[in-house]
């Protein structure tokens, strides 16, 4: 049950099983550790992100529920993060940032720059300030797999500029 050394996440997925939805092996495992054997260190302001120590490697775990489309976040996910991370004296991985901050985040994942940790990071810096984070994902990937390359300041710009598409009160059909 205890994550081995070399382990850097758990991820925990949901199953239909007999016509219901329930947790698989990796799920219980997480609630197994967060409920005891881990020692929970800090939780985010929205309560959404946990990081936990494990007592006897001193190894600090991140919980989280990424799939915020799903009712209650989705299955958990644990992943283990630096010390750098966990001892920060304010833990809010949703912090609003500058353009200028979001340009240096969206660079390094240009360069592909730094850790796993860094980019898990960065990428929940990205759900944090952009209404449509997935399309700024998308211009990413298209700067390394296709022709279209855009600048970081143009994918932050295009990501901040986003807006819903707004539905008229009534249809003109609806009226008549």
């Amino acid at each position: 049950m205890k994550p081995s050394l070399g382990e850097a996440y758990i991820i925990g997925k949901w199953i239909l099983e007999d016509g219901k939805v329930v947790a698989d092996d990796n799920c219980k495992r997480i609630e197994y550790l967060i409920h005891h054997y881990f020692r929970k260190v800090k939780t985010s302001p929205d309560g959404w992100f946990a990081i936990y120590q494990d007592p006897d490697t001193s190894f600090y775990w991140e919980l989280s529920y990424p799939q915020s489309e799903v009712q209650g976040g989705g299955p958990p996910r644990l992943y283990r993060i630096n010390a750098e991370v966990a001892n920060k004296e304010e833990y809010d991985p949703y912090k609003k940032l500058t353009r200028d901050e979001l340009i240096v985040i969206i660079q390094k994942l240009l360069d592909i720059e730094g850790t796993y940790d860094d980019e898990q990071a960065q990428c929940r810096a990205l759900q944090a300030n952009f209404p449509d984070w997935k399309s700024v994902l998308s211009d990413i990937y298209r700067y390394h797999f296709e022709d279209e390359r855009m600048s970081a300041e143009e994918i932050v710009d295009k990501g901040l500029a986003w807006k819903p598409i707004e539905l008229p009160e009534r249809l003109s059909r609806l009226d008549e």
